[in-house]
């Protein structure tokens, strides 16, 4: 007896210590499939009217309204800071200060320079006039030699004379180009001065009518701060037209099956969770992006026009999230996404038979977050392993 007892121990103690099957499997059947989309985003309005920084010049912004106040029209929403338009101003005002006196210097140096040529050539006609009045040519007076000079003499001042001419042509050409370099110098320091000098009366920016304050992003997702310098005609703030509410949403890039205009839209507000709207697509992005400055991660930007729920609760800025309905529910064949083995372009799963795994190829379908339909290949009520089993080569 007691040799009974302990054979049946031994024989419960191997058994205990067999190691349990841990290959994860799934049955394969019917059931209903469908693909809806998970998105973020917030309510904006459909039409805004976009505040923008002056286009004059570049400005560093002194002073912002709250945002998401309700602004009346004249209301004060932006102030500029004048100190550095007024030192842009005071640089271009002594730069044209200096390029006055330059010119003014220029214009003196040829005075002085055409004054001496004058002179110079006032000299060269009198002697001209001498030579003529003077001259003889008669041999029985002059010697042949004496005659000659006078003669050289006399070309020699129409030699210089016309090299007087050409100089005076020189220096008024050169003074011409000189001036129209320091001219057009001049023109770009007027026009930069007058640029600052109109900022200067465009510090501050007002309501153009009654609406709620909503400041813009920039492609990095970031709204204007105090201290920040704008470039002219940037994007500042939005009024937006209250009638008419939108939402703008983001579908992470790996997610975005088939999305397109039309589409049903469930949407759920973080601010009143218990509050359910409707909608559809009515816009959709043609390349992702990412949103968030230093996340690489890409997102699709969709339009949804709101079609139903409470309105009261619709104000921009206010985030919601969504679920994009892309395929109606239907009863289809369907293993989950992480089953399928790819191998040369092909899709095989591992089925389960008699305790052993084999791979089969199948025909795929559409798919959605988690399952994917299978067309071809698998039959209702077998085993498909969730991952590759253990020892099974690809």
């Amino acid at each position: 007896m007691r040799i009974f007892i302990i054979f049946a121990c031994l024989a419960l103690v191997f058994g205990c210590s067999q190691a349990p099957e841990t290959q994860l499997t799934y049955t394969v059947e019917k059931r209903s499939f469908d693909i809806e989309i998970p998105a973020f985003g917030e309510l904006e309005a459909a039409n805004s009217y976009m505040i923008t920084s002056p286009p004059s010049s570049s400005m560093t912004i002194e002073w912002l309204a709250p945002e998401f106040s309700y602004v009346k029209k004249g209301d004060l929403i932006v102030k500029f800071d004048p100190q550095q338009l007024s030192i842009k101003a005071q640089k271009e005002m002594f730069a044209l200060e200096a390029l006055n006196a330059d010119l003014n210097l220029k214009e003196v140096e040829n005075e002085v320079a055409s004054f001496e040529l004058e002179t110079e050539q006032q000299v060269i006609d009198y002697e001209m006039d001498f030579v003529d009045t003077f001259q003889v040519d008669d041999l029985r007076v002059y010697s042949q030699l004496e005659i000659i000079d006078s003669m050289q003499n006399k070309e020699y001042l129409k030699e210089k004379s016309s090299f007087l001419d050409w100089k005076q042509d020189s220096i008024e050409e050169q003074s011409s180009g000189k001036l129209a370099v320091l001219n057009i110098t001049k023109k770009g320091h007027t026009t930069k001065l007058e640029r600052h000098q109109k900022s200067l009366q465009e510090l501050e920016i007002r309501a153009p009518f009654d609406g709620l304050l909503i400041y813009a992003q920039n492609w990095r997702g970031e709204k204007p701060i105090v201290g920040q310098t704008m470039f002219p005609g940037a994007n500042i703030a939005k009024l937006p037209d209250l009638r008419k509410i939108q939402v703008k949403l983001y579908v992470l890039d790996k997610e975005a099956i088939n999305l397109a205009v039309e589409q049903q839209v469930s949407l759920r507000l973080d601010a009143f969770p218990d509050a359910a709207f409707a909608g559809k697509v009515i816009d959709v992005a043609a390349f992702s992006r990412s949103i968030n400055r230093g996340d690489p991660t890409k997102y699709f930007e969709l339009k949804v026009e709101i079609t139903g729920g409470q309105e009261s609760l619709l104000e921009p800025g206010r985030k919601a999230t969504a679920s994009i309905q892309v395929q109606r529910p239907s009863e289809r064949l369907v293993v989950p996404i992480q089953s399928l083995i790819n191998k040369d372009g092909q899709s095989f799963v591992a089925v389960r038979s008699a305790g052993e795994y084999q791979l089969v190829q199948v025909t795929l379908g559409e798919k959605n977050l988690h399952f994917v339909e299978v067309l071809d290949g698998l039959q209702a009520g077998q085993e498909v392993a969730l991952s590759l089993p253990e020892g099974m080569a690809i």
